[in-house]
């Protein structure tokens, strides 16, 4: 495309130049059949076409002029591109290097869950994790009453339960839904959109359902995020994912009580 480009730019101006020159021979047969003692009204179309050639000269000049700056102009764009991939070579290694410490800090934080020896260290593990990767302030977790049919907290962050008293809390759709959801702020949200609570600073939290041989049993709340933001989508994604990882050892950790209860109660 640029070759294209280029080689109807050197064709034009080579058409000027040539129109330019045959114009130049006109003019001069012209002005050499003029009679010497030539009418004055001959004498001034000659005069105008040397002035209409002289415009023309003068714009061809310039616009000769303007296109081999642009090629010029273009070769120090190129310069200067080729000098930003230079910098951006020196500065990758730097953001590799940051991101795979941020991969390692991450598979470590894994290995707490997954080395968690019983359920309650399981539980502390999952909300120091939580609350390092989100900076989430209130962290809790729900299980469903399936008696009472109705959601309870089974482990929170320090904060007095009676000042969240909801009759319809956000959890009871996650929950219900199955699926989980990210909130950047709950005024403005299309589905669940609605006042903020006075007993929430923020509007923006994140709400992941527990789930255990593919049934949904709980969720895990998280607001109130320390810094004046709102939660990004990347520790939404990093929080979905400790998450699993944590159901996936509850999972682990029930299924191994069960099997451990039923060969003790077993009469061999």
């Amino acid at each position: 495309m640029n070759f294209l480009k280029k080689f109807f730019i050197i064709l034009l101006d080579v058409l000027i130049i040539l129109f330019i020159c045959l114009w130049i021979y006109i003019l001069y047969l012209e002005f050499t059949n003029l009679p010497r003692n030539t009418e004055m009204f001959k004498f001034s179309i000659f005069q105008i076409k040397l002035t209409l050639f002289t415009l023309f000269l003068i714009s061809s000049i310039v616009f000769l002029w303007w296109t081999g700056n642009k090629e010029k102009s273009e070769k120090i764009d190129l310069s200067n591109i080729t000098k930003e991939i230079e910098s951006l070579k020196k500065i990758i290694p730097e953001i590799k290097s940051e991101k795979q410490i941020e991969i390692k800090e991450s598979e470590l934080e894994i290995e707490k869950i997954l080395e968690s020896k019983n359920i309650n260290e399981l539980f502390n593990n999952l909300f120091k994790i939580l609350k390092k990767t989100t900076s989430a302030e209130r962290i809790s977790i729900e299980f469903y009453d399936f008696k009472k049919e109705k959601l309870f907290i089974y482990q929170k962050t320090d904060f007095n339960l009676k000042d969240y008293i909801d009759e319809n809390p956000i959890s009871n759709f996650v929950f219900k839904n199955g699926k989980r959801l990210y909130v950047t702020n709950i005024e403005t949200h299309p589905v669940i959109g609605r006042k903020n609570k006075d007993y929430y600073n923020k509007k923006s939290f994140m709400i992941i359902p527990i789930k255990i041989i593919g049934k949904t049993f709980g969720v895990v709340n998280l607001s109130e995020k320390k810094s004046d933001e709102i939660f990004t989508i990347e520790e939404f994604e990093k929080a979905s994912f400790i998450v699993n990882v944590f159901c996936q050892k509850l999972e682990n950790m029930i299924l191994y009580i069960s099997i451990e209860d039923l060969i003790n109660k077993k009469a061999w």
